[in-house]
């Protein structure tokens, strides 16, 4: 690849000391995440049409499937006639971040990038050239029963690719160390303390909906036997449960905070009350609560931005051992605030419309998390960065007490 990246001396023979065009780099690399990335989900989707007994579909409405499936996962919506789907599988957008990660590792070793301004420079590349193919790809996709969003098909693609495969090429040039150097210290602080407190959320969310899983794993299994799939339907059914687990997290961190988060217009899960109606028969939605508010262990996940809170102001305040207790306050609150900017915004991804009618409206209020997330976590992570300021040796309070 290197070879067919260096260009030729005037004599035609190359010039292997001379540095790939950057561009060209990029854009081979788009393609070939964009390639193998739509490769594997239309080889998925080819093999459940062709097992599907009496199926009346043809080979190229599976494969405008799976391109489909492909730009939903990078939150491009689909217009259905009546209705929309925007409800995004984040395992499959993970999974694509991976990818696009080790894309941007090769593209840094191969362009020999040491240096910020040419790992932007590649980020860019990259992440414009799978722009374009995502903008591609939904023209083609196009019919007129089903309608990506191009616009968003681009906007998608491209954060995405900047965001991983900027990563990964920042990871390979061992370019960590200087950004984390340049950067102020106080905000890396802050950082880490909204880190923390949002893995920890996630965290309890994944224990959470694990929990609730086991609990109603019967009636996860009656739903998926009662489908009828079979052995390669039932093989994609756990795929696509598997590429939903993320949003169940975020759905369950959402109600650890409080807001909770909706399945279907008009309906609430949330500590505070579950209001239900029809469900899709998903053997993923098996773990819903059910019930009125006022159980114990319902409130049990409340104590999450506790501890998220707690987490955030310590590992702040110890980044930052020479504030004092006001600024420390302070700086605790800003983490707090961070990570709920962090979770609302994984809540606007990890929701959506799945459909029309009920489906309409799917997951968290992001702004509801937000909001909560920031209240709840930020007053406990100024109080905890407080309290370790005034604790630690050889600091206490002024002259006047």
């Amino acid at each position: 690849m290197t070879d067919l990246l260096s260009r030729p001396d005037p004599a035609g023979t190359p010039a292997p000391n001379r540095a790939p065009s950057v561009v060209l780099a990029g854009a081979l690399a788009a393609a070939g995440a964009a390639g193998l990335g739509l490769a594997t989900l239309i080889a998925l989707v080819l093999i459940v049409w062709a097992t599907e007994p009496g199926s009346s579909t043809g080979a190229a409405t599976a494969v405008r499937t799976a391109a489909a499936l492909w730009l939903l996962a990078h939150h491009t919506g689909l217009a259905l006639g009546q209705g929309s789907v925007g409800l995004v599988p984040l395992g499959g957008t993970v999974l694509l971040a991976l990818l696009l990660g080790r894309v941007g590792s090769g593209l840094a070793r191969l362009l020999g990038i040491t240096e910020p301004r040419a790992a932007a420079a590649a980020t860019g590349a990259l992440a414009a050239g799978y722009g374009l193919l995502a903008a591609a790809v939904a023209g083609l996709t196009a019919t007129p029963t089903v309608a990506p969003a191009p616009f968003q098909a681009v906007l998608g693609a491209t954060a995405l690719a900047a965001l991983a495969g900027g990563a990964g090429v920042v990871r390979a040039a061992a370019l960590v160390p200087r950004l984390r150097a340049a950067l102020p210290p106080r905000l890396v602080a802050v950082a880490a303390g909204a880190a923390c407190a949002l893995v920890t959320l996630l965290g309890t969310g994944a224990v959470l909906t694990g929990a609730m899983l086991g609990w109603h794993l019967d009636s996860a299994t009656s739903l998926a036997t009662a489908l009828g799939p079979g052995a390669v339907g039932g093989v994609a059914l756990l795929l696509v449960s598997l590429a939903l687990v993320p949003n169940a997290v975020v759905f369950a961190a959402a109600y650890g905070v409080g807001p909770g988060f909706a399945v279907g217009v008009g309906t609430s899960v949330s500590a505070f009350g579950v209001t239900l109606g029809p469900v899709p028969g998903l053997p993923l939605l098996a773990a819903l609560p059910t019930g009125s508010s006022g159980s114990a262990w319902a409130s049990v996940p409340l104590l999450a931005p506790l501890a998220a809170g707690l987490l955030a102001g310590v590992v702040m305040e110890r980044r930052l051992p020479s504030l004092t207790r006001e600024l420390a306050a302070v700086w605790g609150l800003a983490s707090g605030v961070c990570c709920g900017g962090a979770l609302g915004g994984l809540a606007w991804l990890a929701g959506g419309p799945a459909g029309a009618g009920r489906l309409a409206t799917l997951g968290p209020s992001p702004w509801q998390v937000a909001l909560a997330t920031a209240a709840e976590v930020g007053v406990v992570a100024a109080a905890a960065a407080c309290w370790c300021s005034v604790r630690r040796p050889g600091t206490g309070p002024g002259p006047d007490g």
